[in-house]
């Protein structure tokens, strides 16, 4: 099978032979991106097939779909997977088997939702979190990539961030038997911190300097790829692309699930923090319809919490410009150049008070997707980034939520893409509708989620209560990662 890797800014195909984590031509003056092209479709007959012969290895069922099977060849690949797999069961006691999805019925009467709510349970992962699975599937390319080279070393990676990215990168890197820097917050917690250093991990911990936006740990991790030539083992695509290689194992598992049980959702409320997670689930689900597993695709709706929501601003200002090109009612009037709190103040309150208009312009985008009116406002957001998103300005926030406020979500693009395809809505969830969330999953699952966790609940509650989701509908949300306490 034909893959390449394409960046919208470079308008090019890199061949996948050659080793790229990132666009070999990245600029901050345009969204240089890599993503995977699948340019014959893989046989996914013998996923069904594996499927129905009770094989759940998610790296074992999906794996002509993976750059990393192209690489080493079928025996090469399945070995090379056995070593990793051998180390993930001495160290952790599992590998990388599907995640349950479940019914949950009893959440689902809980918010007065008379339709089906189903739920992927992804803390019974490796390291407690779907991040585990970014990172598998950088490392399999890394070293698929390595053996091709016929090379003996194997170069330090670096990650940066805390609790569940760092921790996951932690656990494969070991696995894999290669060094791994993680640059993490200063005031990193305590228990965190001896986590990751029984992993064998090496911690650089970063202060953030007074009036400093954007993130310290981010800058400091790039550094180091760039001056001390450090691999970036990173769960997010511009940094590495094979990061959403390995996390679109759980739209192939979704995909493969929904059709066992004969279940068509209407939507999938998905959390965003960097926009890894959500990004490559949607790029999965949109190749599982291209390729004949799935007839219809959910829309895709995404989650920030109210004290970081950058995504959400992003979407709301690529909609204003659809509306302005279509002639359609959006009275948003955001002014980039303003006071950002008073801005995020003016944009808080239109999508409070006209989720009429973001329906009908989403909806509008979704059904014209393929027109210039969309694809123009898509074509500038790749020359103009900085117009749609840049980092969090509007305050310090804090939230139960931590694992959801990157200053920047660096997946944004392919991410908003998907959501306009599909008319999805992205929403802002308040802090008491996350703590409720978190507390409806405790109280009626065996599933401990932390709030990040949950989130996506959250989200599926603020949706209902805006009249973007109704009550017969079928809807499916994903437990992330595992409460630490």
């Amino acid at each position: 099978m034909d893959m390449a890797l394409h960046c919208p800014a470079c308008s090019v195909d890199y061949r996948i032979m050659e080793r790229h984590f990132g666009c070999p031509k990245t600029a901050p003056d345009a969204e240089h991106v890599l993503r995977q092209v699948h340019r014959a479709r893989p046989e996914v007959e013998l996923w069904r097939q594996a499927w129905e012969d009770g094989e759940r290895g998610s790296f074992r069922v999906f794996r002509n779909a993976f750059s990393s099977h192209l690489l080493a060849g079928e025996q090469g690949y399945l070995a090379h997977l056995e070593g990793l797999n051998d180390n993930l069961m001495r160290y952790e006691g599992l590998t990388f088997e599907a995640t349950a999805l479940f019914a949950a019925g009893p959440i689902a009467r809980a918010i007065g939702h008379d339709g089906p709510l189903l739920a992927k349970d992804e803390t019974a992962n490796i390291a407690g979190s779907n991040k585990s699975r970014h990172f598998m599937g950088s490392l399999l390319y890394l070293e698929a990539h390595r053996r091709l080279s016929g090379s003996e070393a194997k170069t330090p990676l670096a990650v940066h961030g805390s609790g569940d990215e760092a921790l996951a990168a932690a656990v494969v890197a070991r696995a894999g038997e290669y060094p791994l820097h993680c640059f993490v917050p200063a005031d990193l917690n305590p228990d965190t911190e001896e986590a990751l250093r029984s992993q064998g991990a090496f911690i650089e911990k970063i202060a953030r300097q007074t009036g400093e936006t954007g993130d310290p740990c981010y800058r400091a991790f790039r550094n180091a790829v760039a001056e001390r030539e450090f691999i970036p083992f990173a769960c997010s695509g511009p940094d590495n692309w094979s990061s959403i290689e390995g996390g679109r194992s759980l739209g192939y598992e979704l995909a493969l699930q929904l059709a066992e049980a004969g279940i068509v959702l209407d939507h999938l409320v998905l959390q965003v923090g960097g926009g890894a997670f959500a990004r490559a689930a949607i790029e999965a689900m949109e190749s599982c319809r291209e390729w004949g597993l799935l007839d219809t695709l959910p829309r895709f709706h995404v989650v920030q919490p109210a004290a970081s929501f950058p995504f959400v601003r992003c979407h709301a200002l690529l909609l204003a410009h659809v509306a302005d090109a279509a002639g359609l009612s959006f009275d948003l009037e955001y002014d980039i150049d303003s006071d950002p709190e008073d801005e995020t103040a003016i944009l808080r309150e239109f999508l409070d008070e006209e989720s009429a208009q973001v329906a009908d312009v989403a909806a509008f985008a979704a059904e014209r997707f393929a027109t210039e009116e969309v694809q123009r406002v898509l074509a500038r957001a790749v020359a103009n980034p900085s117009g749609f998103m840049w980092p969090w300005d509007a305050g310090t926030p804090h939230s139960s939520a931590a694992g959801m406020l990157d200053a920047v979500p660096h997946d944004w693009f392919y991410l908003a893409a998907g959501v306009l395809r599909t008319g999805g809505v992205p929403v802002i969830a308040p802090e008491e509708t996350i703590a409720a969330a978190r507390g409806l999953v405790s109280a009626h699952t065996i599933v401990s989620a932390s709030a990040t966790g949950s989130a996506g609940l959250a989200g599926l509650m603020t949706l209902k209560q805006q009249g973007h989701v109704q009550g017969k509908d079928a809807a499916g949300i994903v437990l992330t990662s595992l409460a630490s306490t």
